[in-house]
């Protein structure tokens, strides 16, 4: 294999150059989709592999402009950044020949370089690398645009670490820079990635090429992979779509922003550190409560991608490939069913938010429960609802309560969400309450489901094979309809119907239930203690020019 390291010393000298004029903006943004899904390649169907996502709500199997900065939330910090970022999963392949799903989250920069940079339009989708590459030419702008950082030892290769990445959070980040030269007329291409190119003096140059006339922003963000724990070898790292090498990484870009406002923070931010907060226009749109909070609101597939342990097969039956071979034939791979991501509760009841239970010895809620591995919001409120109770609550993923009043000191007082994130046994989308946290629902109405001549799709990932109708009944799970197209000169396409109902709680990062956030939200994406020293040089870092 190809000598492809940087050295410590080169990585300093990267490190300690001096800053370009007018640097850049970096933003973090939490992973809250991780599934088969890419619109750009596979509109309104299952995609071949999985891929981590983070951005506008309104991701989903199809990618529409309009619909994107109609989005309710985003999970980039930014309020008004809509647009959606992806790349492919990483698993980490136990000895046993199994495949884990590593937690992941984003943080994204935009770079000043060249000059007269403009605003992506509206509509603009773009990738970055190829899903079936098996070579490397360390001479080519494309192939340094996407590398691997292992934070520990401080380096850099071209395909995935070959030593652990030993700091304290066990992190190691995917770094992919997209192309920022565009021909100035097509929104995308047939590929995605001739309408747009390299500066022809390398990945993050001044000069754009002749085909390529017109400068955007250098678009460059790190995919953090957290590996603290994970017993590394040679070839345990594998990307989503079985190549344990790396060379095959990729990302996607669609638009989401509005193209005035973009066009202001690139006017007006200009901090040669990349400090958000330095940029008194963007930090008005700083929301890190609702980003947090942010949940995907289209349909997803119906699938276990990770989430309930290791895997024993990656999903869409990938083949282990890489390193100059060429990737095998897939084999037969499911096809699941596309379904809204969150459960519809009983009509005429509402939710009330995240509660303490008080006492830490006794249950606050005392009227019925049970448990029940395939536990979400829907069966809770269900039961609850048929039982004749007003109070229904989750705690730990898996228990339901049910209960019309609150005892031993109990209070409806709402607590942090952040005490209630663990997730749903039965839904992959959704949370669960907590220890001695409930999440709360109350009746205020009738008691049937919500009236509609559509079904209700249960939560994407849910145990179940069955959905609600208008009058109660239940009928098999059925794909939503298809209709519409994508097209690669216009901005919009049709999206199928219906989206899931909204609740509370953050899907954040790829966690599953067996398997919760040790801390609060706010602190798995912030630099936190030993590595934070570390971590200020590599926004630094990329803030600044790399050399050539």
């Amino acid at each position: 294999m190809l000598s492809t390291i940087l050295t410590k010393a080169a990585f300093l000298s990267v490190l300690f150059i001096p800053a370009c004029v007018n640097a850049s903006w970096r933003m973090n943004a939490h992973t809250i989709v991780t599934a088969r899904v890419d619109p750009l390649i596979s509109p309104q169907a299952v995609s071949g592999h999985v891929h981590d996502y983070a951005g506008g709500s309104n991701f989903g199997v199809t990618y529409d402009y309009d619909d994107m900065r109609q989005s309710t939330c985003t999970s980039v910090e930014i309020n008004i950044d809509k647009s959606g970022y992806w790349s492919p999963a990483v698993y980490y392949r136990n000895r046993d020949g199994t495949f884990q799903l590593l937690k992941s989250s984003y943080t994204v920069y935009y770079l000043h370089r060249g000059s007269n940079q403009r605003a992506f339009p509206a509509g603009f989708r773009m990738i970055a690398g190829s899903a079936v590459k098996n070579t490397l030419n360390q001479n080519n702008a494309a192939d340094q645009a996407i590398n691997f950082h292992c934070l520990g030892p401080n380096t850099e290769t071209l395909q995935f670490p070959d030593q652990p990445c030993q700091d304290v959070r066990g992190e190691h980040s995917v770094q992919i820079m997209f192309p920022s030269c565009w021909n100035g007329r097509d929104l995308t291409s047939a590929n995605f990635r001739d309408h747009v190119a390299y500066p022809v003096d390398g990945k993050e140059g001044d000069t754009c090429p002749g085909t390529h006339p017109v400068r955007f922003m250098t678009l460059f963000f790190e995919h953090i992979i957290y590996m603290k724990d994970i017993d590394w070898y040679p070839g345990s790292l594998v990307l989503a779509n079985g190549d344990n090498v790396g060379w095959s990484s990729h990302a996607d870009f669609v638009n989401g922003w509005s193209v005035d406002q973009l066009q202001q923070a690139i006017d007006q931010c200009t901090d040669p550190s990349a400090n958000l907060d330095a940029c008194g226009y963007l930090t008005q749109f700083k929301d890190g409560g609702s980003s947090s909070a942010c949940q995907p609101a289209k349909y997803l597939p119906l699938e276990d991608v990770g989430f309930y342990g290791p895997l024993q097969k990656l999903q869409g039956d990938n083949p282990v490939w890489g390193g100059g071979t060429a990737k095998g034939t897939t084999g037969s791979s499911n096809t699941p069913p596309i379904v809204a991501p969150f459960s519809v509760v009983a009509s005429g009841w509402t939710e009330h938010g995240c509660i303490n239970e008080g006492d830490p010895f006794v249950n606050t809620m005392n009227g019925d429960r049970f448990v029940d591995q395939s536990m979400n919001p829907q069966m809770c409120v269900s039961y609850c609802d048929g039982k004749g109770f007003s109070l229904a609550g989750i705690e730990n993923g898996d228990t339901c309560f049910c209960a019309n009043q609150l005892d031993y000191n109990g209070s409806m007082n709402v607590v942090d969400f952040g005490k209630c994130l663990v997730k749903c046994k039965g839904s992959y989308y959704e949370w669960c309450g907590g220890g001695r946290n409930l999440r709360l629902w109350q009746k205020t109405g009738g008691n049937s489901f919500a009236s509609s001549s559509e079904y209700s799709y249960p939560p994407a990932g849910a145990r179940l094979s069955r959905v609600y109708t208008a009058d109660g009944s239940s009928v098999p799970v059925v794909s939503p309809p298809s209709n519409g197209s994508v097209s690669t000169s216009g901005g919009s396409s049709s999206t199928p119907g219906g989206s899931g109902s909204t609740s509370n709680g953050w899907p954040g990062e790829a966690y599953g239930p067996n398997n919760p956030p040790q801390c609060p939200p706010r602190h798995v994406l912030r630099r936190r203690s030993k590595s934070s020293q570390a971590k200020r040089g590599v926004h630094l870092r990329h803030a600044r020019r790399h050399h050539h």
